[in-house]
């Protein structure tokens, strides 16, 4: 976590700039535009405002003829002038029409059709934005610091969004805490407050995760100018910065809905690796949910329940994402030791790299097999001394295809389940249990 000039989490706020400005929100564009502006991060303030005029707005001819004027400008000594380059290219996103297709493509890997919409305020003219729009946001000066956050934090941060951009969740009570308790901290690497801290010779302590300082002066002075004392801070300033304690989750289905884009269902979806089909956004989003489920889960048990609908979570670092179903050259791999199949998933990736050293004629026979296999499940982990198959369905692709379960079977495939991920999507946190239906 990295904090703003005003201690909102960074990741957020960059979320927040794209939803605004697809939401054609003026205002709260500006205000999530001045934050990272102002902490220093004009680098990525530049990354997120040029990828989205390439995603989603490449075929506005207003926007593209200004992009030389833009470009020009925020290469200025002034930082208004900078300021308000960036203000005019986002607001003029704001007020202009999207094409999400080629954005959804690019990070969900799926295909999507943008559908005609309407908006109050449409226009095709640039919104240039000048200084007097904009002088709420710069950085406000106050002897009573603990009110400055109360006085500035505009908008609060939306997380509705938080699980399809994102797989790192924490909890309100864990946030809070952390805020609270460590908030500096969470601000060394961002630029404005790095300079901060380098001004008062403060140092970073990463192994108790504090800043010192050289001397009692050096702290005083860091405190009186910069204490914002988000520990006493109201509730609802707490709440603006890192969400309420409750949140109801949209997901990926829901975002298209919301911006009138339409999915592209083919007729027939294969999980069968022979197709040379891209994983899809819901496969690689719960695949790396899952994966973390089964590493921070703390059940340290070796027996677990497989039952028909449902799995038991226990802690286990033998994960493999799309897992190669195949015959060896003595038997299939689902029969093999764990331990074999730990290393030849090694070597298999060694010899990307034309790495084959200390590597058997037999190990190259068996890794040409898992290298174009049968078939491949998205998440295969080992627990119980056995592994557990999980196939992920979603929409579109509802159960798993019966002529592929026969090929599992033939292949010796046990303990194999399908879950769906519209459900790991809707946790908000890690599960202990996985509703999943149990096909052999």
């Amino acid at each position: 976590m990295r904090l703003t000039r005003y201690l909102y989490n960074t990741l957020e706020v960059k979320h927040n700039v794209l939803l605004s400005i697809f939401r054609h929100q003026k205002e709260a564009t500006l205000f999530w535009v001045s934050e990272l502006f102002y902490s220093g991060l004009e680098e990525e303030l530049k990354e997120i405002l040029l990828n989205t005029f390439e995603n989603c707005y490449e075929n506005d001819k207003i926007l593209r003829e200004h992009l030389r004027t833009f470009k020009k400008k925020i290469l200025s000594k002034v930082v208004t002038t900078r300021l308000c380059a960036y203000a005019t290219f986002a607001s003029t996103m704001c007020y202009h029409k999207f094409d999400l297709s080629t954005f959804v493509k690019k990070y969900f890997e799926i295909d999507v059709v943008q559908q005609e919409y309407t908006f109050e305020n449409h226009t095709e003219s640039l919104i240039e934005i000048k200084k007097e729009n904009i002088k709420q946001y710069i950085p406000e000066k106050n002897d009573h610091n603990w009110k400055i956050l109360k006085n500035v934090c505009a908008f609060p941060i939306n997380k509705e969004y938080a699980k399809i951009f994102t797989s790192e969740f924490q909890e309100y009570g864990e946030l809070k805490q952390l805020l609270s308790n460590k908030w500096l901290y969470f601000c060394k690497e961002t630029p404005i407050w790095k300079t901060r801290i380098e001004e008062c010779d403060g140092s970073v302590d990463d192994e108790r995760e504090v800043i010192t300082f050289e001397d009692d002066d050096n702290f005083d002075e860091f405190y009186s100018k910069w204490n914002y004392e988000p520990d006493e801070q109201p509730v609802s300033v707490m709440n603006t910065l890192i969400g309420p304690p409750t949140i109801q989750y949209k997901t990926l289905q829901d975002f298209l809905q919301e911006f009138h884009l339409t999915e592209v269902i083919e007729n027939y979806i294969a999980l069968n690796a022979t197709d040379k089909q891209q994983p899809c956004y819901y496969q690689t989003k719960c695949q790396d949910i899952l994966v973390e489920w089964f590493k921070s889960n703390s059940n340290e048990t070796t027996e677990v329940e497989l039952l028909d609908n449902s799995v038991n979570i226990a802690h286990t670092n033998q994960t493999y994402p799309t897992f190669p179903i195949a015959k060896l050259h003595k038997k299939y791999i689902w029969q093999t030791k764990q331990s074999y199949v730990d290393d030849l998933i090694n070597s298999a990736w060694l010899s990307k790299f034309n790495n084959m050293k200390d590597v058997t004629e037999e190990n190259i026979k068996d890794i040409s097999y898992i290298e174009d296999p049968l078939a491949t499940i998205d998440l295969v982990v080992y627990i119980n001394k056995r592994f557990v198959g999980f196939d992920i369905v979603y929409p579109g692709y509802e159960n798993v295809p019966k002529k592929k379960i026969e090929l599992l079977n033939k292949c010796k495939v046990t303990d194999y389940y399908q879950i769906k991920a519209e459900w790991i999507l809707s946790k908000s946190k890690h599960t202990t249990q996985l509703d999943a239906l149990k096909l052999l």
